[in-house]
């Protein structure tokens, strides 16, 4: 495991994680001048909140309140603009600073989010010492970094604590995706179905010895049970490694073996080996099937049980389409059309036009603690326009 990056891969993060600034980003990265004033300020501001910053002493989540970008260092960034540009680009700095808060808060103050504490976390453990000097190494950076790319710095850093979270969580699994998506990515593939792919999402095993769950296995029956060209002769099966902290066993893998035995051909089987809850089952199959040719307005259909299934296609408080809105970076229904089918349990995912060109991210989910920067913020501090 590699704690330094490449900065090419972490640039990969910065733009697709910080996709509505990510120009700017660049732009600031690119010219080599003397820094602005605006520019001195935020990195002196860093500076001063890391001076003498000690884990030890301090404990990561002090650190990770003067490591956030916070309300003043918006509006200095946003000095970097013209005055007739600042109310638009107002909205995208801001979102994008509580997306970099998001990460530093989960992956270097571990500081559980609202509704996944048990995934939302590091790849590593607490007492993980290369990780932890990883840490201390990327804040000193941080601090001693060039002032006139001082911006650039704020979201590099949190797009490199993700990349090497990523790196240390998702090698294998993608690998392994990779090879085993091969006999479908290679052969030449009729759409003639109702819909391009049926939808295994899994269901955590929760103790280290199980493959696949009860819920998963029933959730597999069910699918298979309307694997016909009258629904769809295709799969996506969805699931990492994720239950318990630390398994090895990847459940979409585990799904396809269970298909397998109940014949289905592997050239009929693709699987996401990097999906952690339902919102990016669903995102990461939209993008392998997008991937693996499906036109644009062909559909896929889940078959879910109880809860998840009145969690997506419900239209109660706390369904997924609120949360999504409400705690998802970015939103998917942007993207995609996701409505309750006609077959009984079923949820049916369709691709709107603007799917083609948005970035393929992984979903990230805002961390639900202590209060998110809001655009109303920066003008009740008085910000005026300069």
């Amino acid at each position: 495991m590699s704690f330094n990056p490449s900065i090419t891969d972490v640039q990969k993060y910065l733009k697709a994680d910080f996709q509505p600034i990510h120009e700017d980003l660049f732009w600031e990265a690119a010219e080599s001048k003397t820094p602005e004033k605006w520019q001195e300020e935020l990195q002196s501001s860093i500076r001063d909140r890391l001076k003498d910053f000690d884990p030890i002493k301090q404990g990561w989540k002090l650190i990770v309140e003067k490591a956030c970008i916070t309300v003043s260092d918006i509006r200095l960034m946003l000095q970097q603009y013209p005055s007739e540009h600042r109310e638009q680009k107002k909205q995208y700095v801001v979102a994008s600073a509580n997306k970099a808060n998001y990460l530093v808060n989960v992956l270097l103050g571990r500081i559980s989010t609202k509704w996944y504490p048990d995934v939302e976390h590091p790849a590593f453990d607490e007492d993980d010492e290369a990780y932890n000097n990883f840490l201390i190494q990327s804040l000193h950076e941080l601090m001693n970094s060039n002032p006139n790319t001082a911006m650039y710095n704020r979201f590099f850093f949190a797009s490199k604590l993700k990349c090497v979270n990523d790196h240390g969580r998702l090698p294998k699994n993608i690998e392994l995706q990779g090879k085993e998506n091969l006999p479908f990515m290679e052969h030449i593939q009729q759409w003639n179905d109702k819909y391009g792919f049926i939808l295994v999402f899994g269901d955590s095993p929760l103790d280290w010895d199980t493959k696949l769950s009860k819920m998963a296995i029933e959730k597999a029956n069910k699918c298979l049970s309307h694997n016909s060209p009258q629904c769809s002769t295709k799969f996506i099966t969805c699931g990492t490694a994720m239950r318990p902290f630390g398994t090895t066993i990847v459940e979409s893998f585990e799904l396809k073996q269970y298909l397998l035995s109940h014949g289905v051909s592997e050239k009929n089987i693709l699987i996401d080996t990097c999906s952690e809850h339902t919102n990016t089952n669903i995102w990461n199959a939209a993008c392998l099937a997008f991937e693996a040719g499906m036109p644009i307005e062909k559909k896929m259909i889940a078959f879910m049980l109880g809860e998840q299934f009145a969690f997506v296609a419900g239209n109660k408080d706390g369904g997924m389409r609120q949360r999504t809105k409400e705690e998802v970076c970015p939103d998917m229904y942007d993207y995609l059309t996701i409505e309750k089918g006609d077959i009984d349990g079923s949820v049916v995912v369709g691709f709107k036009e603007s799917f083609k060109d948005c970035p393929k991210w992984r979903l990230q989910w805002k961390n639900h603690v202590g209060k998110e920067i809001e655009v109303e913020d920066i003008l009740e501090e008085g910000f005026e326009y300069l």
